[in-house]
């Protein structure tokens, strides 16, 4: 027998009808409230892991630009190659800065994430100690450290530790997904459970007003 219905004889003929009626009432609101607030907070922290994953995605591509502008200016020597090697210095400045400030209140990827801001501050190095040879005419220096494979060690750690990163993320995303499933069952429940008692006790109230 479910809950509502044990309740029946016990409303029958209770002055406490309408009071369990109003009770139920405030309960499904602070059960709703209380479920918008969690399911609000959880929908938040997903945007911004979703942001973060975005972040993580430019910094690849900021990296990747710059160097393509910088091997366009060593091939050329024409100055329009520069222009997108400054502007990626930039989308990747911002993108440690975004990066950076999300992680800093998470010790769990405080390590992964200082391995990418630093491997990606070591990248951008060595190719403006690249550029800075070529533009002073060391041919045999800025060739040589072009072909040490320094620049794709360093790439190469940017991307292992940012999809360490990433599929933190993702971890942390499936593991919210569930928590706002959860939300909402429990949600779905409560005020299924508390409508019907509501409802009960309202028709009892009502029932008693007409005896009388």
């Amino acid at each position: 027998m479910s809950t509502p219905m044990k309740l029946l004889p016990l409303l029958r003929g209770s002055p406490f009808a309408f009071p369990l009626a109003a009770l139920a009432a405030l309960a499904i609101f602070v059960i709703s409230e209380a479920s918008y607030q969690r399911a609000s907070n959880t929908i938040d922290r997903l945007g911004a892991r979703a942001t973060a994953r975005t972040a993580i995605q430019t910094l690849w591509r900021g990296l990747t630009d710059a160097e393509s502008g910088q091997r366009g200016y060593l091939l050329t020597a024409r100055s329009e190659y520069l222009q997108p090697y400054y502007q990626a210095q930039v989308q990747v400045a911002k993108s440690l800065e975004s990066l950076n400030t999300y992680y800093r209140s998470d010790p769990s990827t405080e390590e992964l994430m200082n391995e990418v801001a630093q491997a990606s501050r070591d990248k951008l190095a060595e190719l403006a100690e690249t550029m800075k040879l070529y533009d002073a005419g060391k041919t045999e220096a800025w060739r040589s450290l072009v072909l040490s494979n320094i620049g794709k060690e360093q790439m190469d750690l940017v991307r292992a530790s940012s999809e360490k990163l990433l599929m933190v993320e993702s971890a942390k995303v499936n593991v919210a997904r569930a928590g706002l499933r959860q939300t909402l069952m429990l949600n779905r429940i409560g005020v299924t459970a508390m409508s019907a008692m509501s409802l009960l006790a309202l028709f009892m109230y009502l029932r008693q007003t007409t005896a009388l």
